[in-house]
């Protein structure tokens, strides 16, 4: 699959210092390389990953300070991932809210995630004039959430007790078991559930 991920120009992906987003970024698109995916990373020119890097503006903007106007670097990168939009299968976002009015005309499957406060008053009126994308994905999330606690209840119950059964102490084995199975859960019912209803 042809993947774009586009990251915030604040920080390099991943952060030389603070930059939880860019972090999750980095583990993301170096693990979806690592699946085989062809991953295009949007970001500052010094940034490292074993994606294809598109270098948006030569460096972080924190870091860098020359920069007097963040918005104008991370709208133009937003163009530019506009102009390339059909080079890919699915874009996802990190930019906040930058980029909805651009996406909703987008014809690419996208997602975004929304790495910032969701309880801010004035954000509302925002995602209530572009509700009709976020229902479908706020739903998508949850169910695989659901899905995923279920699969980790199960599974904290059952392992443990297996491990007992076998002689095996569960304090010390059962937590590689309960790890691997609620990742791969989770991941699949993601997955499942995004192609499902959301390609």
């Amino acid at each position: 699959m042809r993947i774009a991920q586009v990251s915030p120009l604040i920080e390099s992906v991943p952060p030389q210092l603070y930059g939880g987003t860019e972090r999750v970024i980095a583990y993301l698109s170096d693990e979806l390389v690592r699946l085989g995916h062809d991953v295009t990373l949007f970001a500052s020119g010094d940034s490292q990953t074993r994606a294809t890097l598109y270098p948006a503006w030569p460096t972080a903007l924190r870091l860098a300070g020359e920069c007097q106007d963040p918005l104008a670097p991370q709208l133009l990168m937003l163009e530019r991932v506009f102009q390339l939009a059909d080079r890919f299968d699915l874009i996802h976002f990190h930019v906040a809210e930058f980029h909805f009015s651009m996406a909703r005309r987008l014809g690419v499957p996208h997602l975004t995630t929304l790495h910032g406060r969701l309880d801010l008053p004035e954000i509302r009126p925002l995602y209530e004039e572009f509700a009709e994308k976020f229902l479908e994905h706020t739903l998508t999330i949850a169910a695989a959430m659901v899905i995923n606690l279920v699969a980790a209840a199960l599974a904290g119950t059952l392992i443990p007790l297996g491990l007992q059964w076998l002689k095996i102490d569960p304090a010390v084995s059962s937590t590689v078991f309960l790890t691997t199975v609620t990742d791969v859960v989770g991941f699949l019912a993601f997955l499942g559930l995004a192609a499902t209803f959301l390609l």
